[in-house]
């Protein structure tokens, strides 16, 4: 598969084909005569590959996120970006242990 540059109405098109390539597979006669777990197994690598393309094309369509002013955190290091959409999960006196 090579590299190329996508637009916004292109993303989540790598997924699609590979979405349509597993169901081709699927109902191709080559797979009439596999066994459920050779079904499984094939779904299992190949699910998850379609799964992992779904992901990357979710990210890159979100762009890299706003770019805030330059800052010196409090260990001396210069941060040249700040993500607003992530959420840290709960620290140990927010969940309760």
């Amino acid at each position: 598969m090579e590299a190329q540059a996508k637009s916004i109405d292109q993303f989540f098109h790598s997924a699609y084909e590979k979405f349509i390539e597993i169901t081709t597979r699927l109902g191709g006669e080559g797979f009439s005569d596999k066994t459920h777990s050779e079904v499984e197994a094939y779904l299992e690598s190949d699910g998850r590959e379609l799964l992992r393309l779904l992901l990357q094309e979710h990210l890159d369509s979100r762009g890299s996120g706003r770019v805030g002013e330059t800052v010196c955190g409090g260990d001396g290091v210069v941060r040249t970006h700040c993500v607003f959409r992530r959420k840290r999960p709960p620290g140990p006196e927010e969940s309760g242990r």
